[in-house]
């Protein structure tokens, strides 16, 4: 049935999980089949406290499209503030790869871009033929077709994103999303009051499997509002086991948020960095893994 309705490869996925834990690419019915006869649901509920039901879900090739995130807050049922990023990198490449994980902001004046904009206020409308969306942030994520436009949604949730995102709204906008994401569920008021727009983008760079001979410095344009090197010379350190593992800097290398006015030029350093790598390991200790 599986191998009809969505065809290979595809993608395996928990519903109540995050960070890409769990999720796994298959590319036929024999890797299906395998997966199928691992896949262990005590031993998951053992391990996460829970049970972690999975879905099967049609594979987005990204030679040809690009992963965004969606943010918008949500009073009253309506739409009253959206902002749209585009990934580095997808998610599975991260955690598959070895790649960066960051997002860049992406204006509103950018008319290719304006249905992704308008993505949230049409799932709310989808959504609310079931049942009302209660007040809050909502994180978004969807594939654009770089070549057509065609949008595909992937998936939305009900809660302030995760990452660095709501760090880089509050550098460009002064918005703090995980406080107005409590504030609208206990019924409070909330403030939007942009400051002038100061566009953002933000990379976890992922450490490799070697030790490290010395740390490099960045160079780029835009404005530097945060960067940690959570690394030293001479630490031993390796690949990443997952997104998760990146994103709570067990295995990142430089954390970086970056800024400017002039959004060419972050447009720039967002792809510098992409490609960046912030040490040098010692010659006879190195073993990447691409």
């Amino acid at each position: 049935m599986v191998r009809n309705k969505l065809g290979f490869p595809i993608i395996v996925k928990p519903t109540n999980l995050a960070a890409s834990l769990e999720t796994k690419k298959i590319n036929n019915l024999e890797e299906l089949s395998t997966w199928c006869c691992k896949h262990d649901p005590k031993k998951l509920l053992k391990y996460y406290g829970r049970a972690i039901p999975f879905i099967f879900e049609t594979f987005i090739s990204t030679e040809k499209f690009d992963l965004f995130h969606c943010d918008a807050i949500i009073n009253n049922g309506q739409v009253i503030f959206t902002q749209v990023s585009r990934y580095g990198y997808p998610c599975m490449d991260v955690s598959a790869n070895g790649k960066s994980l960051g997002s860049i902001f992406i204006p509103t004046t950018i008319r290719k871009y304006k249905t992704l904009y308008e993505l949230p206020e049409l799932v709310i409308t989808a959504f609310n033929r079931f049942a009302p969306i209660p007040n809050g942030v909502m994180h978004l994520e969807a594939f654009r077709d770089r070549y057509n436009g065609q949008i595909v949604f992937l998936e939305t949730q009900l809660r302030a994103p995760g990452g660095h995102i709501c760090s880089a709204y509050k550098y460009a906008l002064d918005i703090d999303l995980v406080e107005v994401d409590y504030r609208l569920q206990m019924n409070l008021p909330i403030s939007l009051n942009k400051k002038e727009y100061f566009y953002t983008a933000w990379m976890h760079i992922p450490t490799q499997t070697g030790i490290i001979d010395r740390l490099i410095l960045p160079k780029i344009r835009s404005n530097i509002l945060k960067m940690d090197y959570r690394i030293v010379s001479h630490q031993k350190t390796e690949h990443p086991s997952s997104l998760f593992s990146l994103l709570m800097h067990d295995h990142t290398a430089l954390l970086i948020i970056i800024g400017s006015k002039k959004y060419a030029d972050l447009v720039k350093d967002f792809n510098y960095l992409k490609e960046f790598k912030p040490f040098i390991y010692t010659d006879n200790t190195l073993n990447l893994k691409q």
